[in-house]
């Protein structure tokens, strides 16, 4: 995308109504945006949302491609262990790093409980955007789990 497609379309943005997602459009769909969902609920920092999208733009404007089907055995590691993995992150693009095959159990803030966990040591930090992305097998490309905690 051109730099001033990109600030034509940052712009556009801006005239979405409040909760309204849009998406960004391909070279091929032309030059407008268009609202696709809204937002649900949305975390007090801008690092995690739950879009309500519209049926109608799946399969058009949604892409299965690197969807997880989380009822799938397939598409899930059985068994986690010391591997390399890869994250497709919002805010760090594609980055690398080692699993744990050693869990260990944090306990977020405001919350009672703790979690089974799997530490990811990435070669690059974590941006704000990047909880909630997949992490993923660097060989097999299955899902061992998605980013929840990062600094």
């Amino acid at each position: 995308m051109t730099t001033s497609r990109r600030a034509k379309y940052l712009t556009e943005l801006k005239s979405f109504g409040p909760g309204e997602v849009g998406c960004q459009p391909t070279e091929a769909e032309g030059e407008e945006n268009r609202v696709i969902g809204n937002t649900i609920l949305r975390s007090g920092e801008p690092d995690c949302s739950l879009i309500e999208v519209d049926g109608a733009v799946i399969g058009s404007t949604i892409r299965y491609s690197h969807a997880v089907i989380l009822d799938n055995p397939v598409q899930i590691e059985p068994s986690l262990r010391h591997v390399t993995v890869r994250a497709e992150t919002a805010g760090s693009g594609i980055i690398e790093g080692i699993l744990s095959a050693s869990s260990c159990y944090p306990q977020l803030p405001h919350s009672g409980s703790f979690y089974e966990a799997y530490e990811a040591k990435f070669v690059r930090s974590l941006a704000s955007g990047d909880c909630g992305s997949w992490v993923r097998d660097g060989t097999t490309g299955r899902v061992c789990g998605h980013i929840f905690a990062g600094s």
